[in-house]
């Protein structure tokens, strides 16, 4: 078997909490199915992670939260394409 190297561009990591991926959507497909075609269509493809992924955070009131995440991966030779901040 052949191997080549090529150059995908910038990378970024991003995760998501796991459970919200499920979820059903009263307005079609999950969150999950349209990430997947949103990543698809705009990056060409993703790599997906899960196993023991888990943060805590304290919010703006000062609670502290906790999560089980899925981490997304994906890259882009065009920098454009890949948001600065998201929210």
């Amino acid at each position: 078997m052949q191997y080549r190297e090529h150059n995908l561009g910038t990378s970024v990591a991003f995760l998501l909490p796991s459970l919200k991926l499920k979820e059903p959507s009263l307005n079609g497909p999950s969150v999950e199915n349209r990430l997947h075609t949103f990543l698809m269509e705009n990056f060409g493809g993703y790599t997906a992670q899960a196993g023991n992924i888990f943060g805590y955070w304290r919010d703006e009131n000062v609670h502290d939260s906790y999560g089980e995440h899925r981490e997304f991966s994906v890259a882009s030779p065009d920098e454009e394409k890949i948001p600065d901040n998201v929210g």
